[in-house]
Protein backbone atom coordinates (compact mmCIF):
# COMPACT_ATOMS: atom_id res chain seq x y z
CA UNK A 1 0.00 0.00 0.00
CA UNK A 2 1.40 3.40 -1.01
CA UNK A 3 1.93 6.22 1.46
CA UNK A 4 -0.78 8.25 -0.28
CA UNK A 5 -3.43 5.56 0.18
CA UNK A 6 -2.40 5.09 3.80
CA UNK A 7 -2.69 8.84 4.36
CA UNK A 8 -6.29 8.87 3.07
CA UNK A 9 -7.22 5.95 5.33
CA UNK A 10 -5.55 7.50 8.39
CA UNK A 11 -7.29 10.80 7.63
CA UNK A 12 -10.69 9.11 7.49
CA UNK A 13 -10.08 7.26 10.75
CA UNK A 14 -8.78 10.40 12.49
CA UNK A 15 -11.83 12.40 11.43
CA UNK A 16 -14.07 9.53 12.52
CA UNK A 17 -12.45 9.51 15.95
CA UNK A 18 -12.81 13.29 16.23
CA UNK A 19 -16.51 13.17 15.37
CA UNK A 20 -17.01 10.11 17.53
CA UNK A 21 -15.54 11.79 20.62
CA UNK A 22 -18.54 11.68 22.92
CA UNK A 23 -20.82 10.76 20.00
CA UNK A 24 -19.89 7.27 18.83
CA UNK A 25 -22.73 7.19 16.32
CA UNK A 26 -21.35 10.34 14.63
CA UNK A 27 -18.01 8.62 14.11
CA UNK A 28 -19.74 5.58 12.62
CA UNK A 29 -21.84 7.80 10.36
CA UNK A 30 -18.67 9.50 9.10
CA UNK A 31 -16.93 6.21 8.28
CA UNK A 32 -20.02 4.82 6.54
CA UNK A 33 -20.37 8.02 4.52
CA UNK A 34 -16.73 7.71 3.46
CA UNK A 35 -17.46 4.15 2.35
CA UNK A 36 -20.44 5.26 0.26
CA UNK A 37 -18.41 7.98 -1.45
CA UNK A 38 -15.59 5.56 -2.21
CA UNK A 39 -17.98 2.93 -3.57
CA UNK A 40 -19.83 5.38 -5.83
CA UNK A 41 -16.57 6.46 -7.48
CA UNK A 42 -14.82 3.09 -7.48
CA UNK A 43 -17.73 1.26 -9.13
CA UNK A 44 -18.87 4.32 -11.15
CA UNK A 45 -22.42 3.78 -9.96
CA UNK A 46 -24.92 6.52 -10.79
CA UNK A 47 -28.50 7.39 -11.61
CA UNK A 48 -28.56 10.21 -14.17
CA UNK A 49 -26.72 8.25 -16.87
CA UNK A 50 -29.00 5.25 -16.38
CA UNK A 51 -32.15 7.35 -16.72
CA UNK A 52 -30.73 9.05 -19.80
CA UNK A 53 -29.95 5.71 -21.48
CA UNK A 54 -33.39 4.43 -20.56
CA UNK A 55 -35.16 7.37 -22.20
CA UNK A 56 -32.92 8.27 -25.14
CA UNK A 57 -31.74 4.77 -26.12
CA UNK A 58 -34.74 2.80 -24.84
CA UNK A 59 -32.30 0.60 -22.93
CA UNK A 60 -34.18 -1.08 -20.06
CA UNK A 61 -30.97 -2.73 -18.90
CA UNK A 62 -29.77 0.68 -17.71
CA UNK A 63 -32.41 0.58 -14.96
CA UNK A 64 -31.58 -2.93 -13.71
CA UNK A 65 -28.79 -1.90 -11.27
CA UNK A 66 -31.09 0.75 -9.78
CA UNK A 67 -33.89 -1.80 -9.47
CA UNK A 68 -31.51 -4.27 -7.82
CA UNK A 69 -30.46 -1.60 -5.32
CA UNK A 70 -34.12 -0.86 -4.56
CA UNK A 71 -34.80 -4.56 -3.96
CA UNK A 72 -31.82 -4.82 -1.61
CA UNK A 73 -32.88 -1.70 0.30
CA UNK A 74 -36.52 -2.81 0.55
CA UNK A 75 -35.56 -6.21 1.93
CA UNK A 76 -32.83 -4.84 4.19
CA UNK A 77 -35.03 -2.10 5.61
CA UNK A 78 -37.79 -4.64 6.26
CA UNK A 79 -35.32 -6.80 8.16
CA UNK A 80 -34.23 -3.86 10.32
CA UNK A 81 -37.83 -2.88 10.99
CA UNK A 82 -38.66 -6.44 12.03
CA UNK A 83 -35.74 -6.40 14.48
CA UNK A 84 -36.56 -2.95 15.81
CA UNK A 85 -38.35 -4.14 18.95
CA UNK A 86 -36.12 -7.15 19.84
CA UNK A 87 -32.90 -5.14 19.44
CA UNK A 88 -34.25 -1.89 20.85
CA UNK A 89 -33.64 0.02 17.62
CA UNK A 90 -35.11 3.47 17.01
CA UNK A 91 -35.76 4.02 13.31
CA UNK A 92 -37.57 7.07 11.94
CA UNK A 93 -39.77 6.71 8.87
CA UNK A 94 -39.74 9.57 6.38
CA UNK A 95 -43.21 10.94 5.67
CA UNK A 96 -44.10 13.47 2.99
CA UNK A 97 -47.54 14.54 1.69
CA UNK A 98 -48.35 13.90 -1.97
CA UNK A 99 -48.78 17.45 -3.24
CA UNK A 100 -48.80 18.96 -6.73
CA UNK A 101 -45.71 20.91 -5.72
CA UNK A 102 -43.97 17.57 -5.22
CA UNK A 103 -44.56 16.69 -8.89
CA UNK A 104 -43.30 20.10 -9.97
CA UNK A 105 -40.20 19.66 -7.82
CA UNK A 106 -39.49 16.21 -9.24
CA UNK A 107 -39.83 17.61 -12.78
CA UNK A 108 -37.35 20.41 -12.04
CA UNK A 109 -35.00 17.96 -10.36
CA UNK A 110 -35.04 15.71 -13.44
CA UNK A 111 -34.13 18.62 -15.72
CA UNK A 112 -31.34 19.69 -13.40
CA UNK A 113 -30.05 16.13 -13.15
CA UNK A 114 -29.66 15.89 -16.92
CA UNK A 115 -28.09 19.36 -17.21
CA UNK A 116 -25.51 18.59 -14.55
CA UNK A 117 -25.10 14.95 -15.58
CA UNK A 118 -25.57 13.66 -12.03
CA UNK A 119 -28.02 13.56 -9.13
CA UNK A 120 -27.63 14.75 -5.55
CA UNK A 121 -25.45 11.91 -4.31
CA UNK A 122 -23.68 11.85 -7.69
CA UNK A 123 -22.72 15.50 -7.20
CA UNK A 124 -20.96 14.66 -3.95
CA UNK A 125 -19.28 11.65 -5.58
CA UNK A 126 -18.10 13.79 -8.51
CA UNK A 127 -15.56 15.33 -6.12
CA UNK A 128 -13.38 12.35 -7.05
CA UNK A 129 -13.63 12.96 -10.80
CA UNK A 130 -11.29 15.65 -12.20
CA UNK A 131 -13.00 18.09 -14.55
CA UNK A 132 -16.46 17.09 -13.34
CA UNK A 133 -17.58 20.61 -12.42
CA UNK A 134 -18.00 19.50 -8.81
CA UNK A 135 -17.57 22.93 -7.15
CA UNK A 136 -20.10 24.60 -9.47
CA UNK A 137 -22.70 21.86 -9.19
CA UNK A 138 -22.31 21.71 -5.42
CA UNK A 139 -22.64 25.50 -5.13
CA UNK A 140 -25.77 25.37 -7.27
CA UNK A 141 -27.21 22.58 -5.14
CA UNK A 142 -26.61 24.45 -1.89
CA UNK A 143 -28.15 27.66 -3.27
CA UNK A 144 -31.05 25.77 -4.84
CA UNK A 145 -31.92 23.81 -1.70
CA UNK A 146 -31.76 26.92 0.46
CA UNK A 147 -33.96 28.87 -1.98
CA UNK A 148 -36.37 25.93 -2.10
CA UNK A 149 -36.63 25.93 1.69
CA UNK A 150 -37.63 29.61 1.59
CA UNK A 151 -40.23 29.18 -1.14
CA UNK A 152 -41.75 25.75 -0.46
CA UNK A 153 -44.20 26.84 2.29
CA UNK A 154 -45.62 29.59 0.07
CA UNK A 155 -45.91 27.34 -2.98
CA UNK A 156 -47.67 24.65 -0.97
CA UNK A 157 -50.25 27.22 0.14
CA UNK A 158 -50.91 28.21 -3.47
CA UNK A 159 -51.34 24.66 -4.79
CA UNK A 160 -54.12 22.15 -3.96
CA UNK A 161 -53.50 20.18 -0.75
CA UNK A 162 -53.20 16.83 -2.52
CA UNK A 163 -53.08 13.64 -0.46
CA UNK A 164 -51.65 12.93 2.98
CA UNK A 165 -48.42 10.99 3.35
CA UNK A 166 -48.77 7.36 2.29
CA UNK A 167 -46.95 4.99 4.64
CA UNK A 168 -47.80 1.36 3.93
CA UNK A 169 -47.00 0.26 7.48
CA UNK A 170 -49.85 2.43 8.76
CA UNK A 171 -52.37 0.06 7.16
CA UNK A 172 -50.50 -3.14 6.25
CA UNK A 173 -48.35 -5.67 8.09
CA UNK A 174 -44.65 -5.53 7.27
CA UNK A 175 -44.63 -8.60 5.03
CA UNK A 176 -47.56 -7.29 2.97
CA UNK A 177 -45.89 -3.89 2.54
CA UNK A 178 -42.73 -5.60 1.28
CA UNK A 179 -44.65 -7.81 -1.15
CA UNK A 180 -46.60 -4.83 -2.47
CA UNK A 181 -43.44 -2.77 -3.06
CA UNK A 182 -41.69 -5.64 -4.82
CA UNK A 183 -44.78 -6.30 -6.95
CA UNK A 184 -44.96 -2.64 -8.00
CA UNK A 185 -41.26 -2.70 -8.87
CA UNK A 186 -41.78 -5.86 -10.93
CA UNK A 187 -44.65 -4.22 -12.81
CA UNK A 188 -42.42 -1.22 -13.50
CA UNK A 189 -39.69 -3.48 -14.90
CA UNK A 190 -42.20 -5.31 -17.11
CA UNK A 191 -43.53 -1.99 -18.40
CA UNK A 192 -40.02 -0.74 -19.13
CA UNK A 193 -39.12 -3.91 -21.01
CA UNK A 194 -42.32 -3.62 -23.02
CA UNK A 195 -41.53 0.01 -23.82
CA UNK A 196 -37.96 -0.91 -24.78
CA UNK A 197 -38.93 -3.85 -26.98
CA UNK A 198 -38.23 -6.68 -24.54
CA UNK A 199 -34.45 -6.51 -24.61
CA UNK A 200 -34.71 -8.56 -21.45
CA UNK A 201 -31.16 -9.08 -20.21
CA UNK A 202 -29.27 -7.44 -23.06
CA UNK A 203 -25.60 -8.29 -22.94
CA UNK A 204 -25.71 -8.74 -19.19
CA UNK A 205 -23.37 -5.80 -18.64
CA UNK A 206 -25.58 -4.61 -15.78
CA UNK A 207 -24.58 -7.69 -13.79
CA UNK A 208 -21.10 -6.20 -13.39
CA UNK A 209 -22.77 -3.58 -11.21
CA UNK A 210 -24.11 -6.15 -8.75
CA UNK A 211 -21.08 -5.94 -6.41
CA UNK A 212 -21.59 -2.17 -6.26
CA UNK A 213 -25.30 -2.69 -5.56
CA UNK A 214 -24.64 -5.08 -2.68
CA UNK A 215 -21.90 -2.97 -1.10
CA UNK A 216 -23.89 0.25 -1.44
CA UNK A 217 -27.02 -1.35 0.00
CA UNK A 218 -25.03 -2.70 2.95
CA UNK A 219 -23.44 0.71 3.62
CA UNK A 220 -26.77 2.55 3.38
CA UNK A 221 -28.51 0.06 5.67
CA UNK A 222 -25.71 0.32 8.21
CA UNK A 223 -26.05 4.09 7.96
CA UNK A 224 -29.76 3.75 8.73
CA UNK A 225 -28.84 1.57 11.69
CA UNK A 226 -26.22 4.02 12.99
CA UNK A 227 -28.19 7.24 12.53
CA UNK A 228 -31.74 5.91 12.93
CA UNK A 229 -32.99 7.71 9.81
CA UNK A 230 -32.56 7.58 6.01
CA UNK A 231 -29.70 9.39 4.29
CA UNK A 232 -30.64 13.04 3.64
CA UNK A 233 -28.30 14.46 1.00
CA UNK A 234 -30.29 17.61 0.29
CA UNK A 235 -31.07 18.29 3.94
CA UNK A 236 -27.37 18.43 4.76
CA UNK A 237 -26.82 20.86 1.88
CA UNK A 238 -29.82 22.95 2.96
CA UNK A 239 -28.39 23.29 6.46
CA UNK A 240 -25.08 24.32 4.95
CA UNK A 241 -26.78 27.02 2.90
CA UNK A 242 -28.79 28.26 5.89
CA UNK A 243 -25.68 28.50 8.08
CA UNK A 244 -23.83 30.38 5.34
CA UNK A 245 -26.77 32.77 4.88
CA UNK A 246 -26.98 33.39 8.61
CA UNK A 247 -23.29 34.19 8.65
CA UNK A 248 -24.00 36.84 5.98
CA UNK A 249 -26.69 38.46 8.11
CA UNK A 250 -29.86 36.57 7.17
CA UNK A 251 -32.39 36.16 10.00
CA UNK A 252 -33.95 32.64 10.21
CA UNK A 253 -37.00 34.14 11.93
CA UNK A 254 -37.93 35.81 8.63
CA UNK A 255 -38.54 32.38 7.07
CA UNK A 256 -41.63 30.24 7.64
CA UNK A 257 -39.59 27.06 7.27
CA UNK A 258 -36.50 28.00 9.27
CA UNK A 259 -38.45 30.02 11.83
CA UNK A 260 -39.87 26.83 13.35
CA UNK A 261 -38.21 26.27 16.76
CA UNK A 262 -36.90 22.79 15.94
CA UNK A 263 -35.20 24.05 12.76
CA UNK A 264 -33.92 27.36 14.09
CA UNK A 265 -32.24 25.38 16.88
CA UNK A 266 -30.10 23.71 14.21
CA UNK A 267 -28.64 27.10 13.24
CA UNK A 268 -27.44 28.23 16.66
CA UNK A 269 -23.71 27.66 16.09
CA UNK A 270 -21.18 26.13 13.66
CA UNK A 271 -20.90 23.20 16.07
CA UNK A 272 -24.57 22.37 15.56
CA UNK A 273 -23.83 22.21 11.82
CA UNK A 274 -20.83 19.94 12.29
CA UNK A 275 -22.76 17.63 14.61
CA UNK A 276 -25.74 17.16 12.30
CA UNK A 277 -25.89 13.64 10.89
CA UNK A 278 -26.93 14.71 7.37
CA UNK A 279 -24.03 17.17 7.15
CA UNK A 280 -21.57 14.56 8.42
CA UNK A 281 -22.66 12.08 5.76
CA UNK A 282 -22.40 14.66 2.97
CA UNK A 283 -18.89 15.67 4.04
CA UNK A 284 -17.90 12.03 4.41
CA UNK A 285 -19.15 11.10 0.93
CA UNK A 286 -17.07 13.94 -0.53
CA UNK A 287 -14.01 12.73 1.39
CA UNK A 288 -14.54 9.13 0.30
CA UNK A 289 -14.98 10.23 -3.32
CA UNK A 290 -11.78 12.29 -3.19
CA UNK A 291 -9.94 9.30 -1.76
CA UNK A 292 -11.24 6.97 -4.47
CA UNK A 293 -10.32 9.47 -7.18
CA UNK A 294 -6.82 9.89 -5.75
CA UNK A 295 -6.32 6.13 -5.54
CA UNK A 296 -7.32 5.70 -9.15
CA UNK A 297 -5.49 8.59 -10.79
CA UNK A 298 -2.83 9.51 -8.27
CA UNK A 299 -4.29 12.93 -7.48
CA UNK A 300 -7.49 14.92 -7.74
CA UNK A 301 -7.10 18.01 -9.88
CA UNK A 302 -9.57 20.42 -11.45
CA UNK A 303 -9.60 20.76 -15.23
CA UNK A 304 -10.65 23.98 -17.00
CA UNK A 305 -14.26 24.06 -18.15
CA UNK A 306 -15.85 25.91 -21.06
CA UNK A 307 -18.38 28.63 -20.25
CA UNK A 308 -21.29 26.49 -21.49
CA UNK A 309 -20.19 23.63 -19.24
CA UNK A 310 -19.98 25.95 -16.27
CA UNK A 311 -23.53 27.16 -16.89
CA UNK A 312 -24.78 23.58 -17.23
CA UNK A 313 -23.22 22.51 -13.95
CA UNK A 314 -24.31 25.58 -11.99
CA UNK A 315 -27.81 25.70 -13.51
CA UNK A 316 -28.26 21.96 -13.14
CA UNK A 317 -27.29 22.16 -9.48
CA UNK A 318 -29.71 25.04 -8.88
CA UNK A 319 -32.62 23.18 -10.48
CA UNK A 320 -31.81 19.96 -8.64
CA UNK A 321 -31.60 21.69 -5.29
CA UNK A 322 -34.68 23.85 -5.80
CA UNK A 323 -36.84 21.06 -7.22
CA UNK A 324 -35.43 18.45 -4.87
CA UNK A 325 -36.55 20.38 -1.81
CA UNK A 326 -40.07 20.70 -3.22
CA UNK A 327 -40.13 16.94 -3.86
CA UNK A 328 -38.73 16.12 -0.39
CA UNK A 329 -35.44 14.64 -1.58
CA UNK A 330 -33.64 13.17 -4.56
CA UNK A 331 -33.47 9.63 -5.98
CA UNK A 332 -32.80 7.59 -2.84
CA UNK A 333 -32.76 10.17 -0.09
CA UNK A 334 -35.19 12.36 1.79
CA UNK A 335 -35.57 15.81 3.32
CA UNK A 336 -37.88 17.02 6.09
CA UNK A 337 -41.56 17.75 5.27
Amino acid sequence: MSFQKLAWIVGALAAGLAWGNGHISSGLVWLLGCSIGWLLVHFRFGFSGSFQRLITQRDAEAFYPIAALLVALILGTALLLSLQAPLGLTLQLSRAPLRWSLLLGAFLFGIGMQLAGRCGSGTLASAGQPGSGFPLTLAGLVLGVFAGSLHRPGLEQLTPPGLPAVVLLDSLPLWAAVVLQLALLLLLLLALNYFCGWSLAGQGAWQKQLPAVLWLAAAMLLLLLASGEPWKVLWGLGLTGAHAARGLGWDPASSVFWGAPARSALLTSPLSWLRNGAVIVDLAVIYGALAAGAWRSGDVALSPLRRAQQLHFLGGGLLMGYGGFFSYGCNLTSSPP
